[in-house]
């Protein structure tokens, strides 16, 4: 009975109320970045999760290219394709 309540309860909560911050952060983001004109700035996590917290010399969201020409946008990262299986 208590993992069903649980199960439920995890339902409940990602169908509800987070489905709607989900939505609303996104909706927020696509406002800022069409009507607003700023820059959408991807983010990628640097090391590992079960590292100790001691370790907080490496740092998150790190540009490492630098530009002295701003007349030119920002160039996008190609994309990443994965290899696809056929199923048989």
């Amino acid at each position: 009975m208590q993992v069903f309540f649980l199960v439920k309860n995890i339902d409940r909560w990602t169908m509800g109320p987070f489905q709607d911050r989900v939505r609303s952060g996104i909706n927020d983001l696509v406002d800022a970045v069409v009507n607003e004109d700023q820059i959408y700035e991807p983010w990628k996590r640097v090391g590992d999760l079960m590292a100790p917290l001691a370790a907080k010399s490496r740092k998150e969201n790190v540009n490492i290219s630098t530009t002295t020409d701003q007349s030119s946008p920002p160039q996008r990262p190609p994309k990443v394709t994965r290899a696809r299986r056929r199923r048989s």
